[in-house]
């Protein structure tokens, strides 16, 4: 089963436009960490550095958890179904 994080999902789409990325090595392996830091305003701010795609993916879990595919847990975790 597939886990992963907005902030993840993000990195991903990044790194498809060839905008590379590295999580500080503090929080680095661990995906709810990464994701708690990339939010974070003091951290990587990605909602406000990214807008655009923040609302992109956030569209696209909304249309997965409407269809029943992922389970978005408090914490911050998507989970494939």
């Amino acid at each position: 089963m597939r886990k992963t994080t907005l902030a993840h999902l993000m990195i991903e789409r990044m790194a498809i436009n060839a905008l590379e990325f590295d999580w500080p090595i503090e929080y680095k392996g661990d995906l709810l960490e990464e994701h708690g830091w990339a939010m974070d305003k003091s951290g990587g701010n990605f909602m406000e550095r990214w807008p655009d795609l923040f609302e992109e993916i956030c569209y696209e879990i909304d249309e997965w958890i409407a269809g029943g595919r992922v389970v978005f847990h408090d914490s911050g975790l998507i989970e494939w179904i």
